[in-house]
């Protein structure tokens, strides 16, 4: 990784004109509307179960109080 391009493509020697072809390339790969698409896979962990066994090694003072964690589709 360098330290302008988290891919580890050193893009500083790149013109403005060639930093732009290269972003609408890359928009052509992965338009915005994709960024939308999420599938969990079907073995995946329940976060707020993670964050719940998390709890047990962390400060006490620092964890929620139970049922204060944000749940899914509860967002404020």
């Amino acid at each position: 990784m360098t330290e302008n391009h988290p891919s580890g493509i050193d893009t500083r020697h790149l013109s403005p004109q060639e930093r732009v072809a290269r972003g609408k390339a890359a928009r052509a790969d992965a338009p915005r509307s994709s960024h939308a698409e999420f599938r969990p896979p079907q073995k995946r962990t329940d976060p707020v179960e993670i964050i719940e066994k998390q709890s047990a090694t962390r400060v006490p003072e620092l964890v929620p109080p139970p049922g204060q964690l944000v749940l899914r589709g509860h967002v404020a």
